[in-house]
């Protein structure tokens, strides 16, 4: 089978690439760089650290590698007319479509919904031309927004509540492919993983910044720069909230294991674990882990927030929202699988040996917030109290 791929730079994406190597065929990948060999050097770096988030492979790479320099913010996604051309008459079977920013910022919402919105749309219409039989856009569960309870594997309303721009442009992007794919008669899948963690069978990060791990940054950070015996740190959140952390290496397993059966059961399909840790648990166990103990999570807080909530509450903007709205995926019938209490203490501890050899990293959307505004908003809360 031959596959075209967007987004294979990026964490999910770059991990099914790297699975998807042992299978026979043609994969084309889009790759943005300004020259075919920094898009050829961009890749192979993503790859790299994707397997060594893995046991070492027996099996031989069997699947040959097209690398096309692209973007999907383009029409045609930056293919030229002779390139297209030759993807078609090679054969292309199904288009995954990785490719999306992770930026949620208000401000941003032009430049993010011509990525999330005018990318998929770009990427339908590419796939079309290409003769593709199956378009599979890989979304997020959390399209569902501020939604609680049960969720189910349906398109959500595009006019729904959202917590960020983040979430309400990978909705309009469901709707805008799914409107276009039945314009076109092709067949569209839509995947929805929940929050992708590192791999399940060696617990390295395997390239994610996001998510579990943007948060762990932000605890190390409060370690390493606040004094000890300080008043605790109060999150907003309902400590019930289910997060439904999904090891990337399951994720990928999900999603070949259901374009192996054809997507049995529906166009949408959620990519989440049989259970889930509640927010409360997990934030016990991250905390023991980092050593910051004195953190907690509240529906509420009594009394004003402190100078270093504050702070931390705009650091928390994108994660906070998997800390409320309560809510359940309904889930197909693929392989049974989760991230327990041990999985996370062995992910923390794993992705804290990462920081230890590189302690410079930072959470790119939290850079403005250094580690002197951290302890001056330290400084001022203690000096409150």
């Amino acid at each position: 089978m031959n596959v075209f791929v967007t987004g294979v730079t990026g964490f999910l994406g770059s991990h099914f690439l790297h699975r998807r190597l042992d299978r026979p065929g043609l994969a084309a990948v889009l790759v943005r760089a300004d020259t075919d060999e920094a898009a050829r050097a961009r890749l192979q770096r993503s790859l790299a650290v994707a397997a060594a988030a893995h046991p070492p492979s027996v099996a031989a790479t069997r699947t040959r590698v097209a690398v096309e320099r692209g973007d999907v913010s383009r029409e045609d996604c930056g293919l030229e007319p002779r390139r297209i051309e030759a993807l078609r008459q090679a054969g292309i079977d199904e288009f995954w479509h990785f490719a999306a920013s992770l930026a949620f910022e208000a401000h941003r919402r032009d430049e993010i919904a011509a990525q999330n919105v005018g990318g998929a749309r770009h990427a339908l219409e590419l796939a079309a031309k290409l003769g593709a039989r199956r378009f599979v856009h890989v979304s997020t569960a959390y399209v569902a927004g501020r939604r609680t309870g049960l969720v189910p594997e349906a398109l959500h309303p595009a006019d729904g509540s959202f917590n960020n721009v983040y979430e309400e442009t990978k909705c309009l992007a469901e709707h805008a492919i799914a409107r276009a794919a039945s314009t076109r008669g092709m067949d569209c899948r839509i995947l929805r993983p929940s929050i992708v963690v590192g791999s399940s069978r060696t617990g390295r990060a395997g390239g994610s910044e996001s998510g579990l791990y943007g948060f762990i940054r932000l605890l190390e950070e409060l370690r390493r720069a606040l004094p000890s015996g300080r008043p605790p740190i109060r999150l907003l959140g309902d400590p019930r909230t289910p997060l439904a952390f999904v090891a990337v290496d399951r994720a990928v397993d999900d999603m070949l294991a259901l374009a192996d059966r054809g997507f049995p059961a529906g166009p949408v399909h959620h990519l989440t674990p049989r259970r889930s840790i509640d927010a409360a648990t997990a934030l016990a166990i991250v905390c023991a882990e980092v050593g910051t103990p004195d953190v907690r999570i509240e529906p509420a807080r009594r009394g004003e927030r402190t100078p270093l909530e504050a702070l931390i509450d705009q650091r928390m903007e994108f994660y906070g929202g998997y800390l409320r709205d309560p809510k359940v995926f309904e889930r197909s019938p693929v392989a049974d699988h989760e991230v327990g209490e041990d999985d996370l203490r062995r992910l923390t501890r794993e992705y804290l040996r990462e920081l230890a050899t590189a302690p410079a990293r930072r959470d790119p959307r939290c850079a403005a917030a250094s580690r002197t505004a951290v302890r001056s908003a330290g400084d001022r809360a203690a000096a409150r109290l």
